[in-house]
């Protein structure tokens, strides 16, 4: 048992540090047809907040971002246990990335 929470330590910390040096990050969407059983709805207001989000969906590209977005974002996803989000009239699956 002390062996397994030793790698999983290990692990942790070399995708910390992986991560945490990376000179972008951002964020990537994919427009879904049909509605999902699951998503999150982001009003206008909300997307004020996420406005490489917003920048993502209307231009359908990837976009970089802050660490402090991404963060706000996956803990909304995580929080309502989704990858998709629904504005305006269409549903979004939502992705990160991370490069050097």
């Amino acid at each position: 048992m002390k062996k397994q929470l030793l790698l999983i330590g290990i692990i942790a910390l070399l995708l910390t540090t992986f991560l945490s040096g990376c000179s972008s990050q951002g964020i990537t969407v994919h427009k879904i047809s049909g509605e999902p059983r699951n998503s999150v709805n982001m009003t206008e207001q909300q997307m004020k907040n996420s406005p490489h989000l917003k920048e993502a969906i209307l231009t359908n590209k990837s976009v970089e971002t802050s660490q402090q977005e991404m963060n706000q974002l996956r803990g909304i996803l995580e929080f309502f246990n989704t990858e998709i989000i629904h504005y305006q009239n269409g549903y979004y699956e939502i992705g990160f990335f991370a490069a050097d």
